[in-house]
């Protein structure tokens, strides 16, 4: 698959699932980074566009709202990019995993991240279900250290991102090192009215604000593209992305691939680097989705995430929202199996986009 770096012409402005125009909602939040089927349909228009194809043959070749056809995306992940060799490589940055808590008691720089596993028998968190930790629960309960019985508040106000190099350091027993999103792109909050059709005339009431995404230099989307009618997407060039049909500039790079699961005989620990849909919820038929009998034994999962979208063939333009398990989120499972344990072979129903894609690691 053809790897791509992103980068605003401008800003950016990526909304949540929450319907948003001037009338209706005084203010839109921008998402960093967008959800995978932000990245589909700016794709699928870009390859509209350039290859003129006309409305009536959008659907043969470009598919529908559900059917993509032969497209592939993954990512979109954020990603900074780094000389090396004189060869531009991104090099991805990951969510805070749900099951990681911040030592120390303030948003260090740089920060550290450890997990549950590591300090459990020193630190105490306070949660009223011992098997299944939610995230907030980690993030917002206080804490007691054992061996001085100092009590801590243990809020975190804001998330921490993880370089790739410095996930494969995150594993029991070791931190890694994470950065604030400030340091990754910037919040810009702007006003809006709203315009009389077909006049310059203010409308009365219609005052809104929107927020937009500036990444910080050198900052971006890595994403990968490819599949049958995409082998020949260009290197290089210009796309419109996400809100106000703002612009990227596009060009291919070097990047690694996301970790190859680990072959174990006791435990997996999966974690969601792109939100994951599941018709049950936050779970589903786990064994026939590794391919082998596992046995979920614990998970940290944040607050799911609602998110529809855009249908141009629709009558009001809008897809049915679905909810979605948050990047991050980790779940922990027992297998007596030796088998090596593959990406999902049978994942949720949007993962040729981009969703549901994680990494696995031996706990």
């Amino acid at each position: 698959m053809k790897k791509l770096f992103l980068r605003p012409m401008d800003v950016w402005m990526f909304r949540d699932g929450r319907p948003f125009d001037a009338g209706s909602g005084h203010r839109a939040e921008s998402l960093f980074p967008p959800y995978p089927s932000v990245i589909q349909g700016a794709i699928r228009t870009y390859r509209m566009i350039h290859e003129n194809i006309k409305q009536e043959d959008v659907e043969e070749k470009l598919g529908t709202a559900y059917d993509y056809k032969k497209l592939e995306v993954r990512g979109p992940f954020i990603a900074k990019l780094e000389n090396e060799n004189a060869v531009r490589k991104a090099v991805r940055y990951y969510p805070q995993p749900a099951d990681a808590i911040l030592e120390g008691d303030s948003m260090l720089k740089p920060a550290s991240l450890t997990d549950l596993k590591t300090i459990r028998d020193k630190v105490r968190v306070s949660n009223s279900m011992p098997y299944l930790i939610g995230y907030e629960d980690v993030l917002e309960k206080s804490r007691e250290d054992t061996d001085t019985g100092k009590k801590e508040n243990y809020k975190q106000k804001e998330l921490l991102w993880i370089s790739e190099t410095e996930f494969e350091r995150y594993k029991p027993g070791s931190s890694a090192v994470a950065v604030p999103e400030s340091e990754l792109f910037v919040r810009e909050d702007r006003f809006g009215i709203g315009i009389e059709n077909n006049k310059r005339v203010v409308k009365e009431g219609m005052l809104y604000e929107a927020q937009f995404i500036r990444p910080c230099k050198d900052v971006g989307l890595l994403i990968e593209v490819g599949g049958e009618g995409y082998e020949d997407f260009p290197n290089g060039g210009v796309m419109q992305i996400g809100g106000e049909s703002r612009s990227a500039w596009f060009e291919e790079v070097d990047a690694k691939k996301l970790p190859d699961p680990q072959k174990g005989t006791w435990g997996y620990k999966v974690y969601f680097v792109t939100p994951a849909y599941f018709e049950s919820g936050w779970q589903t038929n786990w064994s026939a989705l590794f391919g082998i009998q596992v046995e979920l034994k614990a998970a940290a999962i944040g607050r799911y995430e609602s998110m529809g979208g855009f249908d141009r063939a629709s009558k009001d333009n809008h897809k049915p929202a679905f909810r979605y398990v948050p990047a991050g989120s980790v779940y922990y499972f027992e297998c007596k199996d030796e088998t090596k344990i593959s990406q999902l072979t049978d994942a949720d129903k949007f993962k040729q986009i981009g969703f549901g894609q994680v990494i696995l690691k031996e706990w």
